[in-house]
């Protein structure tokens, strides 16, 4: 893949997490639902699996690209999200 398609991966990635993530927020809002279990956890293995994308497109992003204002956002972005998947 090219420089270009890792950051468009990465960004896509992103808000993948985000959509997950506010699914995840509207399961964890309905707890009565008779599938509630089995919702949160495929919803919570996406988000940590989306993580883990993130981090990994990130990092491929990095070592192909040279020192530009983009690749500062997204080593800064990387950590963030790295930080959370520890945090989890």
């Amino acid at each position: 893949m090219t420089r270009h398609q890792h950051l468009k991966a990465f960004e896509e990635c992103i808000v993948r997490f985000y959509l997950i993530k506010k699914d995840l927020l509207n399961i964890n809002s309905n707890i009565d639902a008779p599938n509630y279990r089995e919702q949160r956890d495929y919803a919570e293995t996406a988000y940590l699996q989306t993580l883990e994308q993130i981090i990994d497109r990130g990092k491929k992003y990095l070592s192909l690209n040279p020192e530009t204002d983009k690749a500062i956002k997204v080593a800064i972005d990387l950590d963030k999200y790295e930080r959370i998947l520890n945090n989890f």
